[in-house]
């Protein structure tokens, strides 16, 4: 089994299969496109591998100026 990366925004699970314009790259990075400033929050994630969870990574904050672009959050 691949470890899994679990996302949370402003602390709270995302539903990402709900999401048309998120999406979790192969290696877990957090691609947000087009970004709006319904995205705007403190992001975080926690690795889950079969030995359980990772730690959870140090919180990205999101800031939107302007008009719609596009974010990458690496992860852990």
């Amino acid at each position: 089994m691949d470890p899994v990366v679990v996302w949370s925004k402003n602390g709270r699970l995302m539903d990402l299969e709900n999401a048309r314009h998120i999406r979790v790259g192969r290696h877990g990075a957090l691609f947000i496109k087009p970004v709006s400033a319904f995205d705007e929050g403190k992001y975080t994630c926690t690795p889950y591998s079969p030995l359980g969870p990772g730690d959870t990574s140090s919180a990205v904050e999101v800031f939107v100026r302007g008009t719609s672009s596009s974010a990458m959050l690496p992860s852990p």
